[in-house]
């Protein structure tokens, strides 16, 4: 087919392939030209992508792949003789990049009872809400026999928030009998929440 230059300035009779290899360079290419379904399948390499490229992770997906990692900590002592769950220091807020997101909590702990044949109890609220099991025991107990007894309270747990708002994650004590205490000697402890995608 012989090559045509018509009077608009089109050029028709050009086989695939018949232009000399090199000779399209990005600017012959319109701005936006190349589309995904230019693209072969399989053809992007890690090479390909700019390492300050920042890529969103709520562009990532995939079940058990962490997403992001947040992490804070207290060296505060909490102290209750109530019966209640009273808020301690230690927590740490994320933002989950999707409704399916689980959350995996991991918040380090020393609890005790400074009096004998007592309880403290430690657990997770994430928000207002208690995590632990409706029976007020928490998700960790602490019984002292006698004597000032430090003992680990640290707490691992798999939440699913379902929601992409902001979400905070806090330990929690209480008593049952006598004085609990969490982190009564001032140590530094925390707690690290990894987004999971699902």
């Amino acid at each position: 087919m012989p090559i045509v230059i018509n009077g608009s300035g089109s050029i028709t009779g050009v086989s695939t392939g018949g232009l000399p290899d090199g000779c399209v360079d990005a600017d012959t290419l319109a701005g936006n030209a190349v589309t995904s379904a230019k693209i072969l399948d399989g053809t992007i390499a890690n090479t390909d992508i700019n390492a300050s490229a920042a890529i969103a992770a709520s562009k990532l997906s995939g079940t058990g792949k962490v997403l992001q990692v947040v992490t804070s900590e207290t060296t505060t002592t909490t102290t209750t003789t109530g019966s209640s769950f009273v808020a301690t220091n230690l927590s740490a807020s994320i933002t989950p990049n999707s409704t399916s997101s689980r959350i995996v909590i991991l918040a380090t702990a020393m609890l005790n009872n400074t009096s004998s044949n007592s309880w403290a109890y430690g657990t997770i609220y994430r928000d207002s809400t208690d995590l632990g099991p409706s029976n007020t025991k928490g998700l960790v107990g602490v019984y002292s026999q006698g004597g000032d007894i430090h003992v680990n309270g640290s707490i691992v747990l798999t939440d699913s928030p379902n929601t992409t708002s902001a979400v905070t994650y806090k330990y929690y004590i209480r008593a049952y009998g006598g004085t609990a205490k969490f982190n009564q000697q001032s140590q530094k402890t925390k707690i690290t929440l990894m987004e999971i995608g699902a």
